[in-house]
């Protein structure tokens, strides 16, 4: 469950948040993002709002804003993890903060484009 309408069929539940890179016309800049149902969430936004700050995990927003995952696959996978699991309770929790910043930090997949990470 969610409060960001996901589609029943979608590949992208609240359980498979894949990374990849993407842009948009209006943001050109290749940037990190996690699909979501219809969406991509903007990991730079994510950053830039202080939810990866807390006493285990520091990211600077620098580490989402490339073209390639190699930097942030680097860190290792207790760390990967730790981003997922942190995207996973912010879009399930009801009263989420996230859900205030919608228009910051959701892109939709139908105006991004893909690239190869």
């Amino acid at each position: 469950m969610s409060w960001l309408s996901i589609p029943a069929n979608s590949d992208f539940s609240i359980h498979n948040l894949p990374y990849g890179i993407f842009s948009t016309s209006s943001n050109p800049q290749k940037r990190v993002g996690v699909a979501i149902g219809e969406h991509i969430l903007d990991l730079v936004e994510v950053a830039n709002l202080g939810f990866f700050k807390s006493a285990n995990l520091n990211l600077p927003t620098s580490l989402f804003e490339t073209e390639f995952l190699n930097d942030f696959i680097a860190l290792g996978k207790p760390q990967t993890a730790q981003v997922r699991t942190i995207l996973q309770t912010l879009l399930q929790a009801t009263d989420s903060p996230l859900a205030s910043h919608v228009g910051k930090v959701l892109v939709a997949q139908a105006e991004a484009t893909m690239h190869l990470p």
